[in-house]
């Protein structure tokens, strides 16, 4: 979908995240995108936030080698 925008929403639980937030967007061959920030953030219940848009540019990475565990999240 190289050009499409895509409107994505998802939900987290209440509460503080004193060491930011990192976002990461699998494709399905492999590649991945990482974002976030280390600012802290606080999560309120029942509010719906709009952030700015975000570009998403993949890295080029062997499928066979992707990291596809939590450690492979830099934060």
């Amino acid at each position: 979908m190289p050009d499409a925008t895509l409107d994505v929403w998802f939900s987290l639980a209440p509460g503080a995240l004193k060491d930011g937030i990192s976002l990461l967007v699998l494709s399905a061959d492999g590649r991945r995108f990482v974002s976030g920030s280390s600012n802290p953030l606080t999560i309120k219940r029942s509010v719906c936030t709009e952030t700015a848009p975000l570009e998403v540019t993949f890295e080029d990475v062997d499928p066979l080698q992707a990291d596809y565990t939590a450690a492979g999240i830099p934060m």
